[in-house]
This record gives structure tokens, sequence and C-alpha cells, in this order.
């Protein structure tokens, strides 16, 4: 641990500079409180510190950062006493699961109180002296490491006891939300380490299920699995990997969470299988796109919604990469510039539209990518310029589904451009020629505002 690697300097600085608040107190039990740690352990080592910061807290209620200091290391304590009770329960009742392990807090309770008041009380060192600060990241590293000692110790003695039981599945789940919310920062490091003190790599798997099923974080969830990945220790078992990820990617469609099953669906098409990979990356460009749109009404949400849109886009820039040959290629090249549009990337929207119609210039969704061209270079202020593409639409498309929002286009941006007669010759044509299309409706209302304009 680091504190212990920097006793001797932490010593030093004790022996030769005075407290925080003037005297040689709290230099003296500092120097007493690493000598503890040293020789006894984090334990006991954590209760003295915790009578230190709180000393020092009453003694200087000026300084905030004694203060946030004791209501962490209280946290973390609260963190060690509620997990180990609720798992010497279980180890208690064995198999049969004690009614007492159902009150509050159930395991969703504990990791989402525990997360917020860590987050709510982040450490600072504002006011402190040196030896004052070393002993602060100390006393902080030591109350995780007895908390964890005491959590792990009261999981093992309950799965014991339990076996292969509802009871064992409880334990996990209280193991799993005391880890993803103490160890949200180092979750990668702490995987290991209980992989590594139980003996049974699987371990990480169960928090992960634990974190989906039993404590219903799906962001957990998503970076266990992300930490399992960059691990050099850790083997998913043959199958283990997609079958969590597809487990992971269902239940949060089922809640609506689009963007976490989208991110399940990033992981597994990173699988080596094409079978597996192609239909993963398909998912996830309709994933983003959902979220966009589901975004994309409400005015609030408008950045978020360019966002999803733009991460759609990326998306099928990725699947174009790897499977640029496959049959839904063409698809997922017209959906990548209706994607950036939306997305206001116009210039880039401009480019893969015609792109698009360079590659796939026989391809019946060749008028509508040149309609997304003409609309990304209307967003861009180019009027004249996306005049003369809508025009070209109705010449060259003129039945395409295309053709009838071209035409009304181009009458509104003569209409923009006080161009009154050409602006109602195209709304005209939009409602003889286009009668079924969705612009007839507020072309008619153009047409009627235009009658009370004198015509040339």
């Amino acid at each position: 641990m680091r504190a212990f690697q920097a006793l001797s300097v932490f010593l030093l600085l004790a022996g030769a500079t005075g407290a925080a608040n003037g005297t040689n107190d709290f230099a003296a039990a500092v120097s007493e409180y690493y000598s503890l740690a040293e020789s006894a352990g984090p334990s006991p080592a954590a209760v003295k510190a915790r009578e230190i910061v709180s000393r020092m807290a009453a003694e200087n209620p000026t300084v905030t950062a004694w203060r946030t200091a004791q209501r962490r290391l209280n946290v973390i304590s609260d963190a060690k006493l509620l997990t180990a009770a609720k798992l010497s329960l279980i180890a208690e009742s064995g198999a049969a699961v004690s009614p007492f392990a159902f009150v509050a807090p159930t395991p969703a309770e504990l990791t989402e109180n525990l997360t917020l008041t860590l987050s709510a009380t982040s450490l600072h060192f504002q006011g402190l002296d040196e030896l004052s600060r070393g002993f602060v990241l100390s006393a902080e590293e030591v109350a995780f490491a007895a908390a964890d000692s005491t959590v792990l110790e009261a999981y093992s003695q309950a799965i014991e006891a339990a076996g292969d039981s509802e009871a064992a599945e409880m334990a996990r789940a209280y193991l799993s939300a005391y880890v993803l919310a103490v160890h949200r920062e180092d979750l990668p490091a702490f995987m290991r380490r209980l992989a590594e003190e139980t003996g049974d790599a699987t371990i990480a798997l169960l928090v992960v299920d634990a974190a989906m099923r039993s404590l219903g974080d799906l962001a957990a969830a998503a970076r266990s699995i992300e930490a399992l990945d960059a691990s050099d220790w850790f083997a998913w078992p043959e199958g283990s990997r997609r079958d969590i990820l597809e487990r992971l990617a269902a239940i949060s469609t089922e809640q609506g969470r689009l963007i976490y099953a989208a991110t399940a669906y990033e992981m597994l098409a990173g699988h080596d299988d094409p079978e597996v990979a192609e239909p993963a990356l398909m998912r996830v460009i309709e994933l983003y796109a959902e979220e966009a749109d589901r975004l994309s009404g409400v005015r609030e949400e408008e950045s978020a919604s360019k966002a999803a849109y733009a991460d759609a886009a990326a998306s099928c820039a990725e699947y174009l990469r790897r499977f640029g040959d496959s049959q839904k290629a063409q698809t997922v090249w017209y959906l990548r510039s209706l994607y950036l549009r939306s997305a206001g990337l116009s210039e880039e929207a401009v480019a893969a539209a015609r792109s698009f119609r360079e590659r796939y210039a026989d391809s019946r969704a060749a008028p509508n990518a040149m309609l997304i061209e003409a609309l990304a270079i209307h967003d861009m202020g180019s009027r004249t310029e996306a005049i003369e593409l809508f025009e070209k639409i109705v010449h060259d498309y003129p039945t395409s589904s295309a053709a009838g929002r071209a035409q009304f286009m181009a009458g509104y941006l003569y209409l923009t451009m006080q161009e009154y007669a050409e602006a109602r010759e195209r709304f005209q044509n939009v409602v003889d020629f286009y009668p079924n299309d969705p612009t007839v409706p507020r072309a008619r209302q153009f047409l009627e505002q235009l009658r009370n304009v004198s015509r040339p």
C-alpha cells in the first residue's frame, strides 16, 4: 500500500513538523497511527485514523477538509458494517435466507446510497499542511483496506454456509453492491484482488451478473465487462462474454435504456466471428438512431439528439470499414449521410451523400441521397446551390418519393428570397403533381398566403 511504502517519509515529517493546529499532539498521534498500521494491520489503524480525524474536525471547524475526510471515513465504515452485517445474517441462516436479509438496505439501495454519498464527498486539502495531507490520504486508503478485509471475510463465510442456494445469490448481490459502489474508481484492480483472494476468477462474472439483475446498475455492468476485457489475468469461459453481453443488451432494451444496449452491442461487435460482429454493429446503428429519434422532439435534448445521430453515423462508418462488401452496405452508406445531416454535420453529410450517388448511381435511394445533399447545402446557407439541386431531383427523378419534397423546398427557398412567382409555381406543382406528398398541406397554406401578394 502507498501509505505504508511512504511510512518513513511521514515519520520524518511527524518529527519535524508541527500539527495543523499548531501543537505537536497531532504529529505524535500520526506517528502512533503509522506505527499501528505497520505492526497491527489496517483494521486497528483505521479505528485510530477515525479518532484522529474526528478530533481534528472538532478542533478546526473552519477547515472543511477535515470535515470532508471525517464524512468519507464514516461512509466507508458504514459500507463495511452494513455489508458485513448482511453477509453475517446469510452465514448464520445457511441455505435458508433469513427474512432480515430482505430488510433495507437492499443490495440496490446499498450501492446507490454509497455511490451517491462517496461521490458527494470528494477529498480536498485546502488548509492542510503536508503532514496532514499525507495522513488524510493514508487514512482513507487504510479505511478501504480494512473495509475490504472485513467484507471479503464475511462473504467467504456466507458462501461457505449457503452453498448453491438462493442465499448464496443474495450474498453475491451484497458483495457486488459493495464492490461496485466503493471501488468504482479502481474496479479493474479490485476485480483481480477479489479473484485472487477467493481463488475463483469466475467470481468477476458473478459481479457482472449481480450488477445487471440484482442491482439494476447497467452502467456498472458495462464497466465491469470493460474491466475484464482490459485485464491480463482473466480469460472469458467459452461463450460467456457473448452470453453476458446479449443479456445486458436485452435488459437495457427492455428498460428503454438504449444507450446501454448500444454499448453492449458495440462490445459484442468486437467478436472475431463476422456472423456475430456484423449484426451486432448493425444493431448499434439502429439503437443510436432510435435514441436520437426519441430525443429529437424535445427542445432541451437537442444537443443529446445530435450527439446520438453522430454516434449512429460513426457506427455506420465503422460498419462500412469492416463490412463494406455486405448486402447491407448500400443501406448503411445511405444512412450515414442521413445521420450526419441530422447531427448537424452538414459538410460531411454533403460528402457522404455525393459518395453514395457516385457509388450507387442506379440505386433507388439515389434521389433521396441527392435530397439529403441539397438539404445539407441549404443548412450551410447556400440557397441558390440548394435550389439547383432540388430542381435537378425533380427533373431527373420526377416519380421518386424525393421529388415532391424537393419541389416544395425549391418553392420555400424562392419564397425566402422574395421571388414570389417562382415560389407560387413550385407550390402549385406540389399540389398538382404530388397530391400524396406530406408537404401538400403546407404548400396549400403558402399558396393561400401568396394570393395576397401581387403578381408581377
